[in-house]
This record gives C-alpha cells, structure tokens and sequence, in this order.
C-alpha cells in the first residue's frame, strides 16, 4: 500500500513535465518592464522569455530574458524596460 502511494505521488510530480511544443508562448517587447517578466514567472511558473520587436509571436527576435537577467535587481529596479536587462541576439 505505501509503495503504490509514493508511486502515484511520483506519477503525479513528473506528469507535469511532458515534452512538447509550447504552442501559446509568452512573448514580451523590449518596452515591457522586470516587472511584467516577475508577473509572468509568478502566474506560469518560468522565466525564460522570448523578446520580440513588436511583443509577439512571429516578430523578429531581439533577445531572451531569463531568471540569471533580473535575479540581482532590487524591487525598486522593476520598472526597467526589459531591453536593458536582455541577453541581446545579432541576428542577421
């Protein structure tokens, strides 16, 4: 009885990370704030965001925010454009 139950809680935690295609993707601009990107890793749970030139999918690709990005930011730094704080992409 203990073992099914600590399979089922198993089953359970590793049910969520299934592979596959993120088929609605967060996308930010380079104006959205550190705090629109805290907001998100609150409601969805990451932190890696793609930023695009006009916020949305099919835009061209300006950079990637992710956690390393903002972990040393102070609260009072929030509103920060997120183009300052990006890793920046030369795409050609």
């Amino acid at each position: 009885m203990y073992l099914d139950s600590i399979e089922t809680l198993l089953y359970m935690y590793f049910q969520k990370y299934e592979q596959g295609f993120i088929l609605d993707p967060v996308v930010m601009s380079p104006t959205n704030t550190v705090s629109d990107v805290v907001d998100a890793k609150r409601k969805y749970g990451f932190s890696g965001i793609p930023i695009t030139d006009c916020g949305k999918m099919g835009g061209k690709l300006c950079g990637l925010v992710t956690q390393r990005d903002i972990d040393f930011l102070h609260e009072e730094q929030y509103h920060t454009p997120v183009a300052e704080v990006i890793f920046l992409y030369s795409i050609q």
